[in-house]
């Protein structure tokens, strides 16, 4: 998640395999201490402080008008197969 910034739940179970909304549901909300979440169409998760310490990750994400760009760019990066580029 910190190399992508933000995720769909859908982009989340497409990355993951998981074909069940409800496990997956039942996943972030075990992982809600480590994740803030924002509602657009469906809800759009990032990481927190502890989350980026947990991971390592030294970006921050930030809220902002750019969030649908992130995630455009995220089904691009899923539809091709995780390209290393």
């Amino acid at each position: 998640m910190s190399k992508l910034d933000c995720l769909k739940r859908s982009q989340l179970q497409m990355i993951l395999g998981i074909p069940d909304v409800r496990m997956m549901n039942k996943i972030l909300y075990r992982m809600s201490r480590y994740l803030h979440h924002v509602y657009l169409d469906e809800y759009v998760y990032y990481l927190n402080k502890k989350g980026r310490e947990l991971v390592g990750a030294e970006r921050e994400f930030k809220k902002n008008s750019r969030i649908e760009h992130h995630l455009m760019r995220n089904d691009i990066y899923i539809f091709y197969h995780y390209p290393k580029d």
